[in-house]
């Protein structure tokens, strides 16, 4: 049983999953335990997507649910592998363009996600230095409210 913000996760990954411009990717799913993903593609492109976060709860609902949800996508470029791959900033802007004023399935809880309005891409630090790694925030707004 899966609740609303890993059907939100789900719904990311499979967006990315059947999106051609992410076809170079190795698509992962971050979770409490692991990581799961469809297999490597050994391309040197890692798109991982974080689980949702909670930032705000919602006072008027009847039970525990939250209002506004933040959903992090890191894209990872592995620059000596990638090559003939595009770039991080490439990926994420598509990300960016995939993902925002999209609607989440209503099964989700979530509906409309947008880039988040500071802070849209982050350049992450990696200690090895030909990676380079975006991580692109997006926040999801409640069905509820």
């Amino acid at each position: 049983m899966k609740g609303g913000l890993e059907k939100l996760q789900e719904f990311a990954a499979k967006t990315l999953m059947c999106s051609s411009d992410f076809l170079c990717a190795d698509i992962l799913a971050e979770s409490s335990n692991a990581l799961r993903s469809e297999g490597s593609k050994a391309c040197g492109i890692k798109i991982t997507v974080g689980i949702p976060m909670p930032l705000k709860a919602s006072k008027y609902a009847a039970g525990p649910a939250f209002s506004k949800v933040a959903l992090q996508i890191v894209v990872e470029r592995d620059n000596p592998n990638a090559a003939h791959s595009p770039s991080a900033v490439y990926l994420a802007e598509r990300l960016s363009r995939l993902f925002h004023g999209k609607t989440a399935p209503v099964e989700c809880g979530y509906g409309k996600i947008c880039l988040a309005d500071s802070n849209p891409w982050q350049a992450l630090p990696r200690p090895d230095k030909n990676t380079t790694a975006i991580a692109v925030n997006f926040l999801a707004q409640s069905v509820l409210g």
